[in-house]
């Protein structure tokens, strides 16, 4: 497999073969190197090049992934890794480590009475416990506002590092590829889709960075630039899966936004940030974010925002099964959908409903339910919606025993599936047809992450 790469260049060694080098040398004592690289697809791809080349040289590189969590202490998570802990006991000689995903806990809040956020406290309080600790070279990879961040938030650990490396996206014609010798000379190859995403992001990143230095001398249109660009770069890192970078830039699009007066944007932003804390499932974080922009909503009489950031409450206490707070809030959102007539968000809301009655085994409630969500999104011709619903309905009648009744409603709804191309939603009531022939009690909630695996069409509204 090839992964993109910078070019060599004729007048020196590369990035790449700096960092390899890096590695090597300090392999059995601790160093620091710190890797600026925004897009997570090429970071992966230079990891997995340096596992393959490092390996020949006897050097295990471990990847530590931490964008699904926000860490308070970075010394205190290594040390109670266990199979870290075991590794270093016998073969402390050949390991180093890759460490990715902080840009999350670079973001944490200060403790109170600090200015300095957590994790980068921390940092700068047990540099050198770490340094005593981890006789091992040890790699921070982190995007372009993270390093800032990072370099602001905890210089004594900044200045800590040996070495400081700078990857940026090649053009698409270029990257490295494998041989028996190793890494070969650039060739040309078709690169994934995502690396048009990838070299927007280092394109965003230069302007962002720009933008930044001249950050006390921006005018009000270069501030809502800025915010503009964290908003993009947030969305960029998302659609990479890269939850704990999206929250890094919506939380300083939203505190921007604060900065600047606008409402509107801090609590669209305050909720995107809620999504994305949904997605990492960080509950807690989630409601939080939630109910700081829900007051900012009803104070500039954004009735369709405030409903929609009700349900979305609703939708995490559902999630986290406390199905009568879910049921509260869903009840709370629906007069305000009924009032403005946000029909979709009203079918959307009935169908929550709908499973909350389900997953209490309150199987007539939720069939009512249900089919009234049905008619709904027919009416206003929303397929997305409909579809899910009868997969839903046909869950329920699973659940029920109504094996003849379950077939006939999810066969329907794959088939819309299969023409709007939502091919999860395909597997789901499949996976369902398959459980079907098990007893009632085995045909439970095969999929509550189907449908909220990625933001979809009615949870926009």
């Amino acid at each position: 497999m090839a992964y993109p790469h910078p070019p060599r260049s004729e007048k020196g060694p590369t990035e790449y073969e700096k960092l390899k080098r890096f590695l090597l040398t300090h392999r059995g004592h601790f160093a620091l190197g710190l890797v600026r690289i925004n897009s997570p697809f090429q970071r992966d791809g230079v990891i997995a090049a340096l596992r393959d080349d490092l390996l020949q040289e006897g050097l295990e590189l471990k990847k530590l992934d931490y964008s699904q969590r926000q860490l308070p202490s970075l010394y205190e998570e290594l040390r109670r890794d266990s199979e870290l802990t075991r590794l270093l006991s016998q073969h402390a000689q050949e390991i180093a480590l890759a460490i990715v995903g902080l840009e999350g806990s670079i973001e944490l809040p200060p403790r109170p009475g600090s200015q300095v956020p957590l994790f980068l406290a921390t940092l700068n309080l047990q540099r050198d416990n770490l340094a005593i600790t981890f006789p091992i070279p040890i790699t921070l990879w982190l995007s372009d506002y993270a390093m800032d961040r990072l370099a602001h938030g905890a210089p004594d650990f900044f200045d800590f590092f040996g070495a400081l490396f700078t990857f940026r996206l090649a053009p698409a014609e270029a990257a490295i590829s494998r041989t028996e010798e190793g890494l070969s000379v650039p060739m040309s190859i078709a690169l994934p889709r995502q690396a048009h995403t990838e070299e927007l992001i280092d394109l965003l990143q230069d302007r962002l960075n720009e933008l930044q230095r001249r950050r006390e001398q921006l005018t009000t249109m270069e501030k809502q630039r800025l915010a503009e660009v964290l908003e993009q770069l947030g969305e960029a890192y998302l659609s990479f899966r890269d939850k704990g970078a999206a929250v890094s830039y919506f939380r300083e699009a939203s505190r921007l936004y604060n900065e600047l007066g606008d409402k509107s944007k801090e609590a669209e932003f305050l909720t995107r940030l809620a999504e994305a804390y949904t997605r990492s499932y960080q509950w807690s974080l989630a409601i939080d974010s939630y109910k700081q922009a829900l007051p900012i909503y009803q104070e500039i009489g954004a009735r369709l925002g405030e409903a929609n950031t009700i349900k979305a409450l609703g939708d995490v206490h559902r999630l986290l099964a406390q199905y009568e707070q879910a049921r509260q809030r869903y009840e709370q959102a629906l007069p305000i959908y009924q009032e403005i007539g946000a029909r979709l968000g009203e079918a959307n809301t009935i169908k929550a409903l709908g499973d909350v009655h389900r997953l209490l085994a309150q199987y007539e409630q939720a069939q009512h339910l249900y089919h009234i969500a049905l008619a709904m999104s027919r009416e206003i011709k929303d397929r997305y919606t409909a579809a899910w619903t009868l997969y839903r309905i046909g869950l329920t009648y699973a659940a029920q025993g109504q094996t003849d009744l379950a077939e006939q409603v999810l066969e329907e709804a794959i088939a819309l599936f299969e023409e709007i191309k939502i091919p999860r939603g395909v597997e789901a009531s499949r996976n369902v047809l398959s459980r079907i022939a098990m007893p009632v009690s085995q045909v439970a909630e095969p999929t509550q992450g189907y449908e909220t695996g990625s933001k979809s069409k009615p949870e926009e509204e």
